[in-house]
């Protein structure tokens, strides 16, 4: 039997893969001494175990607690290791942009990889980071999940915030025989930009603006405030990890979001999609067992 161990960032996750794989989840006790170091202690006995660590990368104060957990597993005679970790963070820093700077995904890739034998997680922010995991890292997307929420609300067109975000867009509009385009800025004048889809008309449609991650929100501020004036019937912001710094969605929602949603890999009132399935699939259960 697999155990999955849950972090704090990631109870629910846990729960939803167990009803999927029927596996069992363990316990976990956390706390913060006053200097502020963290403790993790796992309840549930994982000698001789195949343990699966879940824990989300975001805010990165849980990266530690991830780390911790690993530790813990391995100290305490898991037999086998294995963790999810559905954002994955220091994805951005994937190479040297200045000298003197740490690769800090490198860096996060070889700790992880000092205890896992394989890790999952959910659309990186550059997929190249998988080569520091070399050959242990599995990415899910999160298209059929998004295309099955999109189905549901009626989406005539899935817009990305720019061109390298097209592909993305297209893979969801295709599952549900909606038409995609990606945002181009117009600079109008010195201090102010229109954004707009490059080819499409959106008047009287139902939008929807995908990326890959909403952090403080404000490229899709300024795009759903255009779509509205451009006659947008709908505009719903998504992102596939919604970190939602500051009062991103309070902002949005002024900007005329009809609503605001994101997947389950940060956990929050707005994880409205759930990538559990695909992570259950990475992790080797067959359709047939997927309850």
């Amino acid at each position: 039997m697999v155990l999955l161990v849950p972090g704090e960032g990631s109870r629910s996750m846990a729960q939803k893969l167990a009803k999927l794989t029927g596996w069992h989840v363990g316990e976990a006790d956390f706390k913060t001494f006053p200097d502020g170091e963290d403790y993790a202690r796992i309840l549930t006995g994982v000698k001789g175990q195949d343990v699966v660590v879940v824990q989300t990368g975001y805010p990165t104060a849980r990266l530690w607690k991830l780390l911790l957990l690993l530790n813990a597993a391995r100290e305490n005679g898991a037999a086998s290791l294995r963790c999810v970790v559905p954002y994955l963070p220091y994805a951005r820093q994937d190479r040297l942009f200045l000298e003197g700077e740490a690769l800090s995904a490198r860096l996060v890739a070889d700790t992880i990889r000092i205890y896992a034998k394989e890790v999952v997680t959910v659309e990186p922010h550059k997929e190249e980071v998988a080569a520091f995991f070399h050959g242990m890292l599995r990415s899910v997307n999160a298209i059929e999940p998004f295309a099955r929420e999109f189905k549901s609300r009626s989406i005539d067109v899935v817009l990305a915030p720019d061109a390298g975000a097209r592909p993305r867009a297209e893979a969801v509009a295709s599952h549900i025989g909606a038409k995609a385009d990606h945002l181009e800025k117009k600079r109008l004048s010195g201090d102010h930009v229109e954004m707009k889809p490059k080819s499409l008309d959106v008047r009287g449609k139902r939008v929807a603006i995908l990326d890959d991650i909403i952090s403080t929100g404000g490229t899709m501020v300024k795009a759903t405030e255009q779509l509205v004036k451009q006659g947008a019937a709908m505009v719903l912001c998504a992102g596939v990890h919604g970190l939602f710094i500051g009062d991103a969605v309070g902002r949005l929602k002024m900007a005329g979001a009809e609503e605001v949603i994101s997947s389950d890999t940060i956990e929050s009132p707005y994880s409205r999609v759930s990538v559990a399935e695909g992570i259950a699939a990475s992790l080797g259960v067959p359709a047939s067992v997927r309850r």
